[in-house]
């Protein structure tokens, strides 16, 4: 199953957070929407429909306040003398601006209205969801908003997760295909079941390791190889990676909070070298006048050896629905030694010139 994309709001969500972003389910499902870069969309129907409930709902708190509450709701607003009308004003402009601001400052995105007139109209006459109820014509903003809803995941090719407490409107998404929920808190039962690191590990296994591979063909990770000659000085080889491969891929540590994940990779490098071998003293030559011993001859040679070591990273996840990621290395053997006089491997180049 492909994981949820996208996060559509009803109006009835709102209301039943009292339309306070501080409701414990619907700030956590927003920040668990910000952690990993799921957008949160209304359309125009329900950007309107939040105002108008704000509204509403503001006149029936206050109309419903007791005199003894006026004192209490006046110095919250800090309103004197106290009165229902400064209280109404002051709680509808705190409310309505704190979902504006929501959708200002991108927290929540705006989808404009793009469905066909035609399909609104078959919905009502054909009595189907949301319009399969006894007051149809009230149903009308959800099945404009739903068809928006709709319109949009098929034009973006999003599976997207409507969460709704209005029957018609899950009757809707089941006829539709759309994913659905009745509260932020089952939505958010739902998203941390595809959205956790172990899921993710095993369904990109495959393109981590594809990853490690091009990370150390590209040399993001610099190996070395040093030799002794005849007369104990290093040398450094040049090389250069013929081929590799990932024997086995091991996940050693997950951090939720972060996004970040440890593995280790068991690799099978092939590695051309190719260095200068020095020839032992039996084939020096002495220079009888000037007493002085000196090579005659000495060898380049390029040869193939393999090498298996463990090699460590740090994953980020950059995108859970389409596996990008980030690697860093973190440890892992990248020097090795050989022995010019006793190569092991197989020789691919050899031949000798004659030192100054």
């Amino acid at each position: 199953m492909k994981n949820i994309e996208a996060i559509f709001l009803d109006t009835n969500v709102f209301e039943a957070a009292s339309f306070e972003f501080t409701d414990n389910n619907l700030e956590k499902l927003i920040s668990f929407a910000q952690k990993y870069n799921l957008p949160i969309y209304i359309d125009e129907m329900v950007y309107g429909e939040v105002l108008k409930r704000i509204e509403y709902k503001t006149n029936e708190w206050v109309e419903g306040l007791k005199n003894e509450r006026l004192t209490i709701f006046s110095r919250t607003f800090s309103s004197i003398p106290p009165s229902k009308e400064a209280i109404r004003s002051g709680m509808f402009e705190r409310l309505s601006t704190l979902f504006t601001s929501s959708t200002s400052d991108g927290t929540i995105l705006t989808i404009p209205s793009d469905y066909h007139s035609f399909e609104l109209i078959q919905l009502y006459h054909a009595g189907l969801p949301p319009f399969n109820v006894d007051n149809k014509k009230s149903e009308f903003p959800d099945a404009i908003a739903m068809l928006n809803a709709k319109n949009f995941a098929i034009k973006n090719a999003k599976n997207i997760l409507v969460i709704s407490n209005d029957n018609g409107i899950n009757e809707f998404c089941n006829a539709n295909g759309l994913a659905h929920s009745h509260m932020p808190s089952h939505a958010l039962h739902i998203l941390n079941s595809q959205y956790n690191l172990n899921k993710f590990y095993l369904k990109y296994q495959e393109r981590i390791s594809a990853q490690i591979e091009n990370y150390i063909l590209n040399n993001q990770i610099q190996f070395e190889f040093y030799g002794m000659t005849f007369n104990y000085d290093d040398v450094e080889a040049d090389y250069s990676i013929e081929s590799i491969n990932i024997d086995s891929l091991n996940l050693l540590a997950e951090d939720d909070e972060y996004l970040t994940m440890s593995v280790a990779a068991n690799v099978s490098i092939s590695f051309i070298v190719t260095t200068e071998q020095f020839p032992d003293y039996d084939y020096a030559i002495r220079d009888k006048e000037d007493d002085v011993w000196f090579t005659y001859m000495m060898t380049k040679i390029k040869f193939l050896t393999e090498k298996t070591i463990e090699i460590s990273f740090d994953i980020k996840i950059d995108d859970f629905n389409d596996g990008s990621i980030v690697l860093t290395h973190t440890s892992g053997e990248t020097i090795f030694d050989f022995d010019p006089g006793n190569l092991h491997g197989s020789i691919i180049e050899q031949f000798q010139y004659a030192m100054e």
